[in-house]
């Protein structure tokens, strides 16, 4: 009963009062006339309000009924039987449908937003990338005289970079890392590198520049760590990466760059609340791309077939270098690969694991950094080491791992 008194949002005074009558005179509302004119304050009495509503066919109520009913036989008849009912449930379902498109596009509209905030947010980081790249010391850029020539002779290496993790802080019984360790590292890195491409005769060398390269914010524990937040860490990284491949490239006759990103740099810890396109070690591209622009033999490599995927071929064999944190089953890598980009790969490159390794055609990079607080727990003691592979046009190979001190 308490709902039948209740007057609907929709309901003007009139309709309330006519559907409450209706009520009592079909006796779905037990409740006395006296009621019915103090609860629509009525300046009648009581039987007269009885009287109205009951005395004859035509009273008010009964004319209600009436055109109901007549409304009822038109539309059924103008809608091939469709009772008032059923028309009704349509218009409602119309109605639902109608919202669920608003909300459709409601969520359109917002995803557009995301993706021109994103946009935006990536412009403003490039501007800085430039007004950054402005206030640095200038690079001595490598011109080399004979950037772009190959005798068969000669050999072609790849040096894997990854898991640098520039600005984390590792202190332990086995391994300390800073930044100003990390710098001392890729000094040696760089040395070796040199001296076993000039061993083996290397005429081209590509950089595989293949993520988390800085420490980022991705988990708690990195972000206690961290010796520098996450924008200081990639301009960091950017500017070790640029100096590093010019020096390369002074003493190499031509430089390959390719790169694809890790986990690390992405913007938020959370996976599902981050997009592909928003990490930190997209700017580190752009920054290298900037900073070496005046160089004739280094060359950028552009990711063809997926943003974090690259492919080169090296004496008719095919190489993909991936970061490793998509992959399944790490070394079956070359056989999943062929079969998700419908072609051959011959060998993968990867990082992401901070252990060097080689199987089934993978060589898994090891970790500039070195083994932190989370492995000695674990009771790893991993050294911390990069890779350089000299490939031979006889399809033989040397493969160094680098340790670092």
């Amino acid at each position: 009963m308490t709902d039948l008194l209740k007057k609907l949002d929709e309901e003007t005074q009139w309709e309330y009062g006519l559907r409450l009558i209706e009520s009592k005179v079909n006796k779905d509302l037990d409740i006395e006339w006296q009621d019915l004119v103090e609860i629509l304050e009525l300046d009648c009495h009581r039987d007269s309000l009885r009287k109205a509503t009951s005395v004859t066919e035509y009273s008010g109520v009964s004319v209600s009924k009436y055109y109901k009913q007549k409304i009822e036989e038109i539309l059924s008849k103008q809608n091939g039987g469709e009772s008032f009912n059923d028309l009704l449930s349509e218009m409602q379902q119309q109605k639902i449908e109608l919202q669920k498109e608003r909300v459709r596009l409601s969520d359109e509209r917002r995803q557009y937003n995301s993706l021109i905030r994103t946009e935006a947010r990536w412009e403003a980081l490039n501007e800085l990338i430039k007004n950054s790249i402005s206030e640095l010391p200038n690079l001595n850029l490598s011109i080399h005289s004979n950037y772009n020539t190959y005798d068969g002779g000669k050999a072609i290496a790849s040096l894997l970079l990854s898991d640098w993790h520039i600005g984390t802080l590792i202190d332990t019984c086995h391994n300390q890392f800073n930044i100003d360790i990390a710098k001392e590292r890729i000094e040696q890195l760089k040395h070796d590198t040199i001296r076993y491409c000039k061993l083996h005769n290397v005429s081209q060398l590509h950089v595989n520049i293949m993520g988390d390269m800085i420490s980022g914010v991705i988990h708690i524990t990195t972000r206690l760590m961290n010796q520098e937040n996450i924008v200081k860490q990639t301009m960091i990284c950017a500017e070790i990466l640029a100096n590093l491949i010019n020096d390369l490239a002074i003493e190499i006759p031509s430089i390959n760059i390719n790169y694809t990103i890790g986990n690390h740099g992405r913007i938020s810890p959370s996976v599902k609340e981050s997009l592909d396109t928003e990490n930190f070690e997209y700017i580190i591209l752009e920054f290298l791309k900037l900073r070496l622009q005046g160089s004739n033999n280094v060359f950028f490599n552009t990711n063809k077939v997926d943003k974090e995927i690259v492919l080169y071929t090296v004496f008719n064999k095919t190489i993909a270098c991936v970061h490793g944190h998509r992959e399944r089953k790490i070394y079956d890598s070359v056989k999943e690969l062929s079969y998700f980009l419908e072609r051959k790969i011959d060998v993968v490159f990867c990082g992401h694991f901070h252990n060097f390794s080689v199987k089934n055609n993978v060589v898994v990079n090891g970790c500039l950094s070195g083994s932190d607080e989370y492995a000695n727990n674990l009771r790893f003691n991993d050294a911390p080491s990069q890779t350089l592979v000299i490939h031979f046009e006889n399809d033989s190979q040397a493969l160094y791992e680098i340790v670092l001190k």
